[in-house]
């Protein structure tokens, strides 16, 4: 089979380089190009080697595999399967050598010359305002937050059936958050405004895959030690517990941002994380409760998976969630497992 060949024609822009021996493409993790001519990911055809990606712009790396041919929409069965047993193959035949030695989350870079944040001050205080922080621009990107919508302008007009007017308010007066696999554009009003449009949500992909969890990139390297796993309800709270709690230390960081904490679980145990200290912080009103209650049965019934792991709840007895500056946070802590 020709492997190269074949995701050339799959892969939408891609073209070959080094004599075919390499292809390159749009990274998937960080989206970074300036135009649809510019790529910095490159996925090595060699025969005599196990098919691996790498990007020199976020630097995401490893091997071609189910997971990583799903984030290019790539469902052809036969052609996974081959590149899964050349793979398997080639490590065999290497003593291992080749493998992926740590899980990077997607996130959207932006180039800097593209984007002109300084028509955005008031996203930037207002973010710092909630949080009692002083984030610069950049360390937000890295968050994926959104500033400048006019890269989904497209999806954001087609999908909220929102004419250009429309689009100029939420381009003047939203903060975006981008979702953990892309698929969705969580977007809340930074003025006084009705409460039905506080958040707007915008599905930016076609295919059945749509998650709304926002979660904070990071790197994760594989270890024996249980990886420190925080869970919250909404974008504000998650990025509080980062800058405020944590101070962005080592982590996977999620908000559930409308799915169940149930669903977000799921999600990292997809990804064949099963060694945690999960942290799950509520919100301290009915609506938290009733959630708590729901994670602690969904654990309950399902403590094959959670047996390394320990659990904790969160609640903040001084202010209704996390979304606050630390001062206004008196963390509760109770662990259940």
């Amino acid at each position: 089979m020709d492997v190269g060949s074949k995701l050339k024609a799959l892969i939408p822009n891609s073209q070959f380089a080094a004599g075919k021996k390499e292809l390159v493409l749009r990274c998937p993790y960080c989206g970074h190009t300036s135009s649809a001519g510019k790529k910095h990911m490159y996925i090595g055809l060699s025969k005599d080697k196990p098919y691996m990606f790498n990007c020199f712009k976020c630097e995401a790396g490893g091997l071609v595999n189910r997971v990583f041919l799903d984030l290019l929409n790539i469902h052809d069965q036969e052609l996974i399967q081959h590149i899964e047993l050349h793979n398997k193959a080639m490590r065999k035949a290497r003593g291992n050598h080749y493998s992926a030695n740590h899980i990077r989350q997607p996130q959207v870079a932006y180039d800097a010359f593209e984007v002109n944040y300084d028509v955005y001050p008031d996203k930037v205080k207002y973010i710092n305002g909630r949080l009692g922080s002083n984030l610069s621009v950049s360390e937000m990107m890295n968050m994926k937050i959104i500033f400048d919508f006019s890269f989904f302008k497209r999806q954001i007009m087609s999908y909220l059936g929102a004419t250009e007017s429309d689009f100029e308010r939420i381009q003047r007066d939203y903060v975006g958050f981008l979702s953990v696999n892309n698929t969705s554009l969580s977007m809340r009003c930074i003025r006084e405004v009705d409460s039905k449009y506080r958040y707007l949500i915008c599905k930016l992909d076609d295919r059945d895959i749509y998650n709304k969890a926002f979660c904070i990139p990071s790197v994760i390297p594989y270890t024996s030690q249980r990886i420190p796993v925080y869970i919250t309800e909404g974008q504000f709270d998650i990025l509080s517990i980062y800058t405020n709690i944590t101070k962005g230390s080592t982590g996977i960081y999620f908000a559930a941002a409308g799915n169940k904490y149930s669903a977000v679980l799921r999600y990292i145990l997809s990804r064949g994380i099963m060694n945690m200290d999960i942290h799950l912080y509520f919100d301290n009103d009915s609506a938290g409760e009733i959630a708590k209650r729901q994670i602690e049965y969904f654990i309950k019934n399902n403590i094959i998976f959670f047996r390394g792991c320990q659990v904790f709840t969160h609640v903040n007895k001084k202010y209704k969630d996390f979304g606050v500056p630390l001062e206004k946070i008196d963390d509760y802590c109770i662990k259940i497992l």
